[in-house]
């Protein structure tokens, strides 16, 4: 009871902190980590909106698709009401489905919300905006030893190959974790070079991935260490600087 008295709290203060700035349905995390011996997992919502609600809460693997019965998660409630600044507890629910044991599983959490209108206004002219937001939830097995976000970066392997004639970043993710990695820069005595990976921002357990570096004339560049940035469990930012083999 204390422990989620002080997330309150904290949410609390967070809804402060941006209220003057940002509206919509806003979760108390900006993702969800399910560890399989969990009984449960609760997310605090609020609306900040200046009107109320109608939510709707469901998973699924990305689609965005309210019907999706691919994922092993029960949300309760998964529809209802909320009035102006309310705050309300969503609980998720690992329905026991055989996921991978050797490795991170992620799936996404919706969170569609709707404006509520009044009876008198329903033959009124007026435009109702739906908005759906988007959060992952990592389910992590028993079996999966914890790891730190600096140990998940020392699980990363970088190098510049050449394919069909084209020189790329190549990534190799070697940690069990999928890793999101924001803000990539190629590091010389030539400069500092930004790389693009909007398209490819999380990496996969054991995954390897390669990014064109057609915008830059690597013949001019001899890039020795790569700046990075991963998020972490608690959604902040950690910035590394690595040397590339």
């Amino acid at each position: 009871m204390k422990k989620h008295s002080i997330a309150l709290m904290l949410f609390i203060l967070h809804l402060i902190v941006i209220s003057n700035t940002n509206a919509g349905l806003v979760p108390s995390a900006t993702r969800v980590i399910y560890r399989q011996e969990d009984p449960s997992q609760i997310l605090l919502l609020a609306n900040s909106n200046p009107y109320p609600i109608i939510a709707q809460i469901w998973t699924d693997q990305g689609e965005r698709n309210p019907e999706s019965t691919h994922t092993p998660f029960v949300i309760t409630p998964a529809i209802f009401k909320m009035q102006v600044q309310e705050i309300k507890s969503i609980k998720i629910i690992y329905n026991q489905d055989q996921l991978a044991t050797d490795r991170e599983s992620v799936f996404w959490l919706n969170l569609y919300e709707v404006p509520m209108v009044e009876r008198s206004k329903l033959q009124e002219d007026h435009l109702n905006l739906a908005m759906n937001t988007q959060m992952k939830i990592f389910f992590r097995p028993k079996s999966l030893k914890e790891m730190s976000i600096d140990q998940r970066s020392k699980n990363l392997l970088f190098d510049i190959i050449t394919q069909e004639n084209q020189q790329q970043l190549s990534i190799e993710n070697h940690s069990a974790f999928h890793i999101t990695m924001l803000n990539i820069k190629l590091k010389s005595a030539e400069g500092v070079f930004p790389v693009d990976n909007t398209n490819q921002e999380m990496l996969a357990p054991f995954e390897k991935i390669s990014i064109n570096l057609k915008q830059f004339n690597m013949s001019n560049i001899q890039p020795n260490e790569i700046e990075y940035t991963l998020i972490d469990d608690q959604g902040i930012k950690n910035t590394y600087i690595q040397k590339i083999i």
